[in-house]
């Protein structure tokens, strides 16, 4: 074999390597970063949840989900808001949780018994307006953000 083939020879090998080793190596760090951060907003949810700071526990998970839109967030969110009696989210958070995880996810017939109850809930949920003067004009209204 001529020297030149050789070279070139042991050049294709050296680029095939080093792609595959391109290939084969782990995320670099900063495409790693979010998952990581994820999970930790996931933990300082879990903490607040416990200590019964569902606002804290609710803006750690919403951010978590922003990175990494895992369902089980939204199954925890949904527990939060309940908690703080905001049916309107925990309905959408539940929703949003069955139709995102997975059909054998082990909380999903806790997810769809909880849905169907707070839909229940929610259909029943109403005002009376009571008071002030007679023939008085009462508008209600609901601020959109």
């Amino acid at each position: 074999m001529n020297t030149a083939l050789q070279a070139t020879s042991v050049a294709v090998i050296c680029l095939a390597l080093a792609l595959s080793s391109a290939l084969l190596a782990p995320a670099p760090l900063a495409a790693q970063a979010p998952a990581e951060d994820a999970r930790a907003l996931f933990a300082r949810g879990q903490t607040a949840y416990r200590q019964g700071d569902y606002d804290a526990a609710i803006a750690a998970w919403s951010t978590a989900y922003a990175q990494d839109p895992r369902p089980l967030l939204q199954y925890n969110l949904a527990q939060a808001y309940e908690r703080l009696g905001r049916l309107p989210e925990a309905q959408t958070a539940l929703e949003k949780y069955v139709a995102e995880a997975e059909p054998n996810d082990p909380n999903q017939g806790d997810a769809r018994a909880r849905l169907s109850s707070l839909r229940e809930r929610l259909s029943r949920t109403g005002v009376r307006i009571m008071g002030g003067p007679e023939g008085a004009k009462r508008v209600a209204y609901r601020e959109r953000a």
